[in-house]
């Protein structure tokens, strides 16, 4: 009997002992959660940020509010449209029979010299689209013109099938001239009147075409920019006044500059966000350029390090991959990588991870580039001809003291660049095949996988959000 007691004391020390371990725990845990959910300061900052449209090419498309990006157009290849002879850029929609059209732009020309004779500086015109990029293609349609008209004289020119109905004098033909205008189109079923302002804010009708239809064989207006060594032309689409007028900027010409919000159009450089065509479609780099830039004295941000991670999922076919053959790649470089780039591997000023086939046989290889130099090599052996990728890769910058590393899925530190130079922008680039498909995704702010209290992701640092 007393033998059962001793057990059965034993049994009940040790039960409580068990309650009390369990129930600190658990206070432990919830004091954890409290504190975690009242401080979520972490040691690194996941600022937004997003691809950005403008730097986009063809083959590629942004996604989810310029989070993800894709590579489904390689498959209908886009910017068919561009303009390759005709120096100006396509209406983004055709006349409207069911109703009035009403095109409102804003134009400003500063001479650099004196215009030869019927010398054009800005067209703004209506036509069959199929005649927009072909020689004489002013003589198909209606024509708004400001040119040279006389020996000292810019003039406003209307024309109908290359047939001029009236010209209106607008400003000296002389070095350091400067107007500024603005024209009104008013379009309806049968007429077209064009009024225009000047020096004088009230408008003042130009001319009256009756008894039209330029609605039977679907007309674009497209709008012409000329002449950069004779003046400097802006043309812009005032948003404080209703108007129809807008820009398809896939249709751009390459000697044009355009506004990246497709809101402006000249024809010289008007600013940094300006840029040369239309970019989706045309640029060498297969990829895109981040909206945010790393580089020194970002004071706000000084004491903690910059960190975004990007998921990469694609299903890789990799015997229609060659050797060498880059299926992505992420690294940091100068804005005109896609400009003057094809990839980030040679770059003199980038660093940067690729993720390629290296060998005959089935193998990835992740290579780090520094300045256009090859500085380590992780090789990955493929059982199967067709890779389904599922990655996520993690980006840590701190551009005061010039160390950008890269850890892969599982937290590790692939690599770590000590020396990179932030004395200038360096830009997040994002590039990626067209022979599978292929996915990434930004993860930033509160999308960063963080570390919690039950250790998932433990490996990544906590954002401070």
């Amino acid at each position: 009997m007393a033998d059962e007691d001793g057990d059965y004391w034993f049994l009940r020390l040790w039960c409580q002992r068990l309650t009390f371990l369990f129930s600190s725990l658990v206070m432990v845990y919830i004091s954890l959660v409290l504190y975690t959910w009242k401080y979520k300061e972490g040691g690194v900052i996941c600022p937004d940020f997003r691809f950005d449209q403008t730097y986009l090419h063809k083959d590629l498309q942004i996604e989810e509010e310029g989070y993800v990006l894709t590579n489904t157009n390689r498959l209908t290849r886009r910017n068919d449209g561009q303009l390759k002879q005709y120096r100006g850029v396509v209406g983004a929609v055709p006349l409207n029979r069911e109703r009035k059209t009403v095109l409102v732009l804003r134009y400003l020309i500063s001479m650099k010299s004196k215009a030869g004779d019927r010398t054009p500086l800005l067209h703004v015109g209506f036509v069959q689209r199929q005649h927009i990029d072909k020689p004489g293609q002013t003589s198909k349609g209606f024509l708004i013109a400001i040119m040279e008209c006389q020996d000292k004289t810019m003039c406003l020119v209307v024309k109908k099938k290359e047939l001029t109905r009236r010209k209106i004098p607008l400003f000296k033909n002389n070095k350091d001239s400067f107007y500024s205008g603005r024209l009104i189109i008013l379009i309806s079923s049968s007429s077209m009147t064009v009024a225009f302002t000047g020096v004088d804010p009230t408008s003042e009708i130009a001319y009256t075409f009756e008894e039209i239809d330029i609605h039977t064989d679907m007309w674009w207006p497209f709008y012409g920019i000329f002449n950069p060594d004779i003046a400097n032309v802006t043309i812009t689409f005032p948003s404080d006044e209703q108007t129809d007028a807008v820009f398809d900027q896939s249709t751009c010409h390459d000697g044009v500059f355009i506004s990246p919000d497709g809101q402006a159009l000249s024809n010289v450089m008007m600013g940094d966000n300006f840029r040369t065509g239309y970019k989706v479609g045309r640029q060498m780099y297969r990829g895109v350029v981040g909206d945010m830039s790393y580089e020194v004295h970002q004071i706000q941000y000084q004491d903690k390090p910059f960190y975004f991670a990007i998921q990469i999922t694609g299903d890789i076919e990799m015997r229609k991959l060659n050797v060498k053959e880059i299926l992505f790649e992420i690294g940091f470089a100068p804005k005109d990588v896609v400009e003057k780039h094809s990839t980030l591997q040679y770059h003199k000023k980038a660093w940067s991870l690729h993720f390629s086939r290296c060998s005959t046989l089935l193998r990835i290889c992740v290579e780090f580039m520094e300045r256009g130099k090859k500085v380590k090599t992780l090789v990955y052996n493929i059982i199967n001809d067709e890779l389904l990728l599922s990655s996520t890769i993690s980006v840590e910058i701190e551009p005061n003291v010039g160390s950008l590393k890269f850890y892969g899925s599982e937290g590790d530190l692939w690599q770590e660049y000590q020396d990179v130079d932030f004395s200038f922008p360096l830009f997040p680039v994002f590039g990626m095949t067209d022979k599978s498909f292929l996915k990434m995704k930004l993860l930033t702010e509160d999308k960063v996988p963080n570390y919690n209290v039950l250790g998932y992701f433990g490996s990544s640092p906590v954002c401070d959000i």
